[in-house]
């Protein structure tokens, strides 16, 4: 399945609509029970929804305000499960939040409820800077080729980055708007997802070809 923004969720046998969910940032549990979704109202928003029916379960209201930093503009940029079961951490403008489910009075910490958070590692790092066409909008790095791919919406770029030399070693002009990039886990296949015409391409990193599915009848938008 693909569980979308939109809140459309989408079979990928045949890419039909299946259903929907809430609208937010969505997140399918690993245990394939439930879908988390995270939205801002004011304050971040959990609300739960169950994987097999689709139905909403509840709603978890936080104190997180995403917006508190950014004169309320702020949006929901990802979310992801912590290692620590139960905690959650989500990404809005420059704030994160970390929220513990299993013990919502208790302060989210490294381990047990109330303990204190272990402060952040500081590491120096080499960085190298790579002239792109564009601003980048999204990236998956390769370890079996050790290469780096970066989707350039503006200039409706794929850009290939050799992760030896630094260097740009393809530019793949596709046009429409190439946005979020995936790479399979078992490091055969790019997807690429395209906000300006609906089509999901899937490029085979081994050959080069790219195979496009058109979304736009589920989605209802050319907008992916």
């Amino acid at each position: 399945r693909l569980y979308l923004n939109g809140g459309q969720v989408i079979d990928t046998d045949d890419f039909s609509q299946i259903g929907r969910i809430g609208v937010g940032m969505p997140w399918a549990m690993a245990n394939g029970l439930e879908i988390m979704v995270g939205t801002k109202a004011g304050r971040l928003e959990l609300s739960r929804y169950s994987a097999s029916s689709l139905g909403f379960i509840d709603r978890i209201d936080t104190d997180c305000d995403l917006g508190a930093e950014q004169g309320g503009f702020a949006d929901l940029d990802d979310m992801v499960a912590s290692p620590v079961e139960g905690q959650w951490v989500f990404l809005g403008g420059n704030l994160l939040c970390a929220i513990d489910l299993l013990h919502p009075t208790e302060p989210p910490g490294t381990g047990l409820p109330g303990v204190e958070p272990e402060p952040l590692p500081i590491r120096n790092v080499q960085s190298v800077a790579v002239s792109l066409p564009g601003s980048a909008f999204d990236a998956e790095y390769d370890a079996i080729r050790n290469r780096l791919y970066v989707s350039v919406p503006s200039a409706g770029e794929l850009v290939t980055i050799d992760g030896a030399t630094h260097t740009v070693i393809n530019r793949e002009v596709l046009g429409n708007v190439p946005r979020g990039l995936d790479l399979s886990p078992d490091g055969s296949t790019l997807a690429i997802l395209f906000h300006g015409n609906g089509n999901l391409g899937f490029k085979d990193l081994a050959s080069g070809e790219i195979e496009f599915q058109n979304l736009t009848p589920t989605l209802g938008t050319t907008a992916g």
